[in-house]
């Protein structure tokens, strides 16, 4: 028998390596699918959870278009109806009240601030800060403290004299403000209703448009109608739920907005038209503002004004001198043997956006033009000025329809006029003449702010 080694002993050995050479690249392809398999997967559900989160807005803008654009419609009848007015009354009415409570507030708290101030400036130990310097700060402080002081003072009084009238106040804020919530209450439910309308009719195949593509949560709360007085802007927020293999994921919020203008009056001539003309006819504040002679407009009402001035001058016996337009302050003069008036006529629309904004600007005009009145000493009728009794008086001129710019244009004016005439002014005169003013465009307004501005620099 042979010693060597057997064929047979050496086959298993072979077997083994052959076996391992051929199960090896098997192996490999394994773990590779192991790891792209679900790499691949998760970024086909993310492109078909992307798929699916725009067609769900583009379904719902589309939807909402359509719910808007019908609403837009139907707002037609709410004006024709004669509700739309009423509510814009009580919009304005509402605010202002909300920006008289506010000035209420403002004046109190700067009393506080002035208070606080002054008690700064006196504890302050800072070396660096002379003994004088300490005092003359805190003398102007003083004097600030007590005109605000006087200022709260006076609106207390105002306040304990009138109650009803700061219950008034309150009241007017608060239906309001409920009048405007139930107004979009009731158009956010009938929304909600017409969406739902609108994308039951995307079901043409049977389809659940909401469930397939997971829209729920839908909210309207954020919805304005006619928060401007003409427009409506429907903004609406949902959910998006994520695909199966996402549950982890939290849901995707969106949001669709479309603002459309209500089909009123706000803009372009309505069915109401005739009878607006009919109220605008030969008003001056209308005729000059469309041909854009803002300027004019106001030299325009002056002229008429001094004309009135002169037939009360006549059935005063007193004569009457107007000055030129250039004549700084005073525009016209009324005397006798005994007495002088000098009288500063001025037109202000409180419709114009600056107003609209800050109505405690109007206060503030005509405190200026009362101050410059008391401050101003004619120097080229000598004649006249030197008589022994002297009478500065202030003319204001408004548009007939001035209190629907600002309800509480009365009050503002009232206390403006209390304040000048403790400081010397004779008399405050108000005047709403000249017809009335309708509320231009955008463009108009900002044209006519600039042009006011120029007439108030010369």
């Amino acid at each position: 028998m042979s010693s060597g080694p057997r064929v047979t002993d050496r086959l298993p050995g072979r077997n083994a390596d052959s076996r391992r050479t051929i199960c090896s690249p098997r192996g490999s392809a394994t773990v590779e699918a192991a790891v792209v398999i679900p790499i691949f997967m998760i970024a086909l559900f993310s492109l078909a959870y992307i798929i699916k989160v725009f067609m769900a807005y583009n379904v719902m803008q589309s939807a909402l278009q359509r719910v808007a654009r019908s609403i837009s419609n139907a707002s037609y009848y709410y004006h024709v109806s004669g509700l739309k007015d009423y509510s814009d009354e009580l919009d304005r009415m509402g605010q202002g009240a909300s920006d008289e409570l506010k000035s209420q507030a403002d004046t109190i708290i700067g009393a506080v601030d002035s208070f606080s101030s002054l008690m700064s400036n006196i504890s302050d130990q800072n070396p660096s800060v002379d003994l004088e310097t300490r005092i003359r700060s805190a003398g102007v402080l003083g004097k600030e403290l007590v005109g605000d002081a006087r200022d709260v003072v006076e609106l207390v009084k105002g306040i304990i004299k009138d109650p009803k009238q700061e219950i008034k106040l309150l009241l007017t804020v608060f239906a309001q403000k409920a009048a405007y919530a139930a107004r979009k209450e009731i158009v956010c439910l009938i929304s909600r209703l017409m969406l739902d309308a609108e994308l039951d009719k995307r079901s043409a195949t049977g389809m659940d448009v909401k469930k397939t593509l997971g829209i729920g949560d839908i909210s309207f709360s954020q919805t304005q109608i006619f928060g401007d007085g003409e427009s409506l802007e429907f903004i609406i927020t949902y959910t998006v739920n994520p695909p199966v293999p996402f549950g982890l994921v939290p849901k995707l919020t969106l949001s669709n907005r479309v603002k459309v203008i209500g089909w009123t009056s706000g803009r372009g001539p309505s069915v109401r038209s005739e009878e607006q003309e009919e109220k605008q006819g030969g008003s001056i504040w209308i005729e000059m503002d469309n041909e854009k002679m803002y300027w004019d407009r106001g030299l325009e009402i002056e002229d008429q004004e001094l004309d009135r001035l002169r037939e009360e001058a006549k059935s005063l016996n007193m004569s009457f001198k107007p000055t030129s337009k250039r004549y700084p302050v005073v525009d016209a003069f009324m005397f006798d043997d005994h007495t002088v008036k000098a009288f500063d006529l001025f037109t202000l629309n409180p419709f114009m956006k600056t107003y609209q904004d800050q109505p405690g600007r109007i206060k503030s005009e005509l405190k200026r033009h009362g101050k410059r009145l008391l401050e101003f000493e004619p120097t080229d009728y000598p004649e006249v000025w030197n008589l022994p009794n002297q009478e500065r008086i202030v003319i204001i001129i408004l548009p007939e329809n001035a209190r629907e710019a600002l309800p509480n244009i009365d009050e503002l004016i009232s206390e403006a006029a209390a304040e000048l005439k403790r400081m010397g002014i004779s008399e405050v005169r108000v005047r709403y003449d000249y017809g009335i003013y309708t509320k231009p465009d955008d463009g108009a307004e900002t044209e006519e702010n600039n042009g006011v501005r120029e007439q108030e620099a010369a």
